[in-house]
């Protein structure tokens, strides 16, 4: 799992546990100029940062800019809008909820939609299709609404529409406490897809059929920030993002200046 690091040259990222997408440095980047200097504040997202784009973006940012004091801290997604909104960070990459897209200028880097996480020896790991119908009476584990309610309020929403009641039997601060209590029975979670590269043994992740809920996971900053280490870190992110795109079948969008 990533972490968090202030860092002005050889500091590394940490890998996912799992195998990530190949989210690969294009062989050329841009370069910094006598202007990239001084300091870069950049929180993330530790969910969406475990497909890998976060961290091969922050290493390219750095081979191409070393001189930069690069200021790196893990935060949730809401928070991370308030923060932008302040002026406390340059930027994030975070789950940007459309009614933000406006506010912000942002990079869209991929879709995760919602996955279920069964324990290895539950009965529903070994079926070929998850219903919704198939979670009703379950045991789920599910993280704090207040955490992104946004994505709580989608969720709810979704499952309200298709007549489907949920019982929820516990509750935690981050995905990764919810992947904990599954691979020790505790009940059924509902976690990113990103979370695929990052499951504990014991754990199956199975998308549930007709459930389309995906969370686009952007790097976005403040459209009044004129950083030229900031414009640096944009470029940077859509080359590396767009040399991968082939490997997530989509494409990368960039709204705003």
């Amino acid at each position: 799992m990533a972490f968090a690091c202030r860092t002005q040259g050889g500091a590394s990222w940490s890998k996912p546990r799992r195998s990530s997408p190949n989210w690969t440095k294009p062989a050329k980047l841009p370069r910094a100029d006598k202007g990239h200097t001084g300091s870069l504040r950049v929180n993330y997202s530790v969910v969406g940062s475990a497909h890998g784009v976060t961290p091969a973006c922050v290493h390219a940012f750095r081979a191409a800019a070393p001189q930069v004091e690069l200021i790196l801290r893990p935060m949730s997604s809401t928070l991370q809008e308030d923060a932008l909104r302040s002026g406390q960070i340059d930027a994030a990459f975070l789950y940007l909820k459309p009614e933000s897209w406006p506010e912000f200028g942002h990079l869209q880097l991929s879709a995760d939609n919602v996955l279920l996480a069964i324990p290895s020896h539950h009965k529903l790991a070994r079926r070929r299709e998850i219903r919704l119908a198939h979670l009703v009476d379950q045991p789920l584990i599910r993280i704090y609404p207040g955490v992104h309610p946004p994505f709580h309020d989608v969720f709810t929403s979704a499952f309200g529409r298709a007549g489907v009641t949920l019982r929820f039997t516990e509750e935690v601060s981050s995905a990764s406490q919810v992947m904990t209590l599954v691979s020790l029975g505790f009940g059924l979670g509902l976690v990113s897809a990103a979370e695929q590269y990052e499951r504990p043994n014991g754990v199956v992740l199975k998308p549930i059929h007709g459930l389309k809920l995906p969370s686009s996971f952007n790097l976005a900053w403040r459209r009044d920030n004129t950083s030229p280490a900031l414009s640096l870190l944009i470029d940077v992110t859509s080359e590396v993002a767009a040399r991968s795109q082939t490997t997530h079948g989509q494409p990368i969008q960039k709204m705003g200046p």
